[in-house]
C-alpha cells in the first residue's frame, strides 16, 4: 500500500510539474518524418488507422534535443492519449530503447500494453507500470539500482536477457497470474536476490534464466518447461520445490553447493546432467502418495550425491511402492539411497514436541540401530524418529 501511495504522489506531482506545457509541438525530420513533443517527451504516430502513438528516444532518430537531458532530469508521466490536430491518439506502447538510466520515477497510463526491447535499463527509481502491459521485449530492466521489482499483473511474456545484473532483493512474479513465458538468460546475475515465487500460469522458463544469483535461497517451480542450465551456479540456493508435470533441461541445477533439499510434488521428468556438483543434497522428498511408475532419472545426474548422507523421504505407508519405482528409475546412485516414511519434515531434534499422551519417542540411525541422539555419535547426521506408528526422518 505504501508503494502505491508513493507512486500516486509521484504521478500527481509529475502532472503538476508538466502542466506548464500542454502544447504539442510538431518536429519534422527530413529522414524520419514527423514527430511530436509533448510535456518533455518525444512521440511518433505508429498506426494512423488505429490512432496509436508511442514515446520514442530522440537520439535513435537523430533529433535535436529541445530541452534538458532527455527523460533523465525530470519526473515523467505518460498520458493515456495525445490530441493532434483535433484527433485523439492513444499511447499504447513504448518504443525500443526509449527510456533508460532514469534518475527520477516514471509513471504511465493503463493504455500501454507493450514495452519494446531495451527499455528501463540502468534506472535509479521504480516505475509505476500500466496494469495492462502484456509483454516486455528483449534486454529490458538490466542494471537497475532500486531494490524491489513489481511487474505488471497482466504480463504474459518477458523477453530474453531481461532483469539481469540488478540490485533487487525481491522480484514479485506471483501476482503476474497470466505470465506464461520467461525468455532465456533473464534474471541472472542478481547478486542481492533472496525472494522469487512463480505463478502457476508459467509454461516456459528459458535457458540460463536464473543462473548465477548469489543470494537466492529458495525456488518453488510450477509445472513448466524449464530450460538448460536454468538454475545453475546459485551459491546460496538451499531448497527447490518441483511441481507436478515439470520438465527440466540438461544441467538445470548444476553447481549449487548449498542445495540440501529437493521436494517433488508429483510427476517429474529428469534431464541429463541435472543436479551435478551439488554435494550437500541431504533430502529428496516425494509428496505424492502414489509414485510415478514411469519415473526416470538419467545416470548422468546426481553424480556427487553421497548415499551415506542422503535419504529419500516418502509419505506414510508408501515405502514399498517407492522402493520398486526408485530401484527402476535408471540412476544407480539414487537407487542406493535409503527410503524413509515421513508425515512431516523436521529440521532438528530441538523442534520435536513429545505430547504426554503418546508413546515414548525412539531414535534410530539409517541402519536401523536404536541410538541415543544426545550421547551417541551419529554419522551421517540423519536419524529416524518413531512415535508409535509415526515414523519420520530428521536432519541434525
Amino acid at each position: 500500500m505504501g508503494k502505491k501511495i508513493l507512486f500516486m504522489v509521484v504521478f500527481l506531482f509529475a502532472s503538476v510539474v508538466n502542466a506548464w506545457s500542454h502544447e504539442v509541438k510538431e518536429i519534422i525530420s527530413p529522414s524520419h518524418g514527423v514527430f511530436y513533443y509533448y510535456e518533455n517527451v518525444y512521440y511518433k504516430i505508429t498506426n494512423e488507422e488505429k490512432k496509436e502513438i508511442t514515446p520514442i528516444n530522440p537520439v535513435v532518430y537523430g533529433l535535436t534535443i529541445l530541452d534538458g537531458w532527455y527523460y533523465r532530469d525530470s519526473l515523467i508521466a505518460l498520458p493515456p492519449d495525445i490530441h493532434i490536430a483535433g484527433e485523439e491518439y492513444t499511447v499504447s506502447s513504448i518504443s525500443e530503447e526509449c527510456f533508460g538510466c532514469l534518475v527520477y520515477p516514471l509513471s504511465m497510463a493503463n493504455t500501454v500494453t507493450q514495452v519494446e526491447f531495451c527499455n528501463f535499463n540502468g534506472c535509479y527509481q521504480p516505475i509505476l507500470w500500466s496494469e495492462n502491459i502484456e509483454s516486455f521485449g528483449d534486454n529490458c530492466l538490466n542494471l537497475c539500482e532500486f531494490s524491489h521489482l513489481v511487474l505488471p499483473k497482466r504480463l504474459k511474456r518477458l523477453g530474453a536477457e531481461c532483469v539481469n545484473n540488478n540490485q533487487f532483493h525481491r522480484i514479485y512474479l506471483e501476482d503476474c497470474e497470466e505470465l506464461e513465458e520467461i525468455g532465456e538468460k533473464s534474471f541472472s546475475g542478481n547478486s542481492m536476490l533472496n525472494y522469487v515465487y512463480f505463478p502457476s500460469s508459467l509454461k516456459v522458463i528459458g535457458n540460463n534464466s536464473f543462473c548465477n544469483n548469489k543470494m537466492l535461497t529458495y525456488y518453488d517451480l510450477p509445472g513448466a518447461i524449464v530450460g538448460e542450465e536454468c538454475f545453475c551456479d546459485n551459491q546460496s540456493l538451499e531448497n527447490v520445490t518441483l511441481s507436478d508435470g515439470i520438465e527440466i533441461g540438461a544441467g538445470c541445477f548444476n553447481n549449487n553447493p548449498k542445495l540440501s533439499k529437493i521436494t517433488i510434488n508429483s510427476k517429474f521428468s529428469g534431464a541429463e546432467n541435472c543436479f551435478n556438483n551439488c554435494p550437500n543434497i541431504r533430502v529428496i522428498k516425494f509428496m505424492d502418495k502414489h509414485p510415478d511408475e514411469e519415473l526416470k532419472i538419467p545416470e548422468s545426474s546426481f553424480k556427487d550425491i553421497d548415499p551415506e548422507k542422503c535419504a529419500i523421504v516418502v509419505p506414510m505407508y508408501c515405502q514399498e511402492e517407492y522402493k520398486e519405482v526408485i530401484r527402476n528409475c535408471g540412476n544407480s546412485r539414487i537407487s542406493q539411497l535409503p527410503i524413509i516414511q515421513s508425515v512431516d519434515y523436521v529440521d532438528s531434534v530441538d523442534n520435536i514436541d513429545t505430547p504426554a499422551d503418546i508413546e515414548e519417542v525412539e531414535f534410530f540411525n539409517l541402519s536401523g540401530v536404536k541410538i541415543n541422539p544426545e550421547s551417541d555419535v551419529v554419522s551421517p547426521q540423519i536419524l529416524i524418529k518413531r512415535q508409535g506408528n509415526h515414523v519420520e526422518k530428521i536432519i541434525r
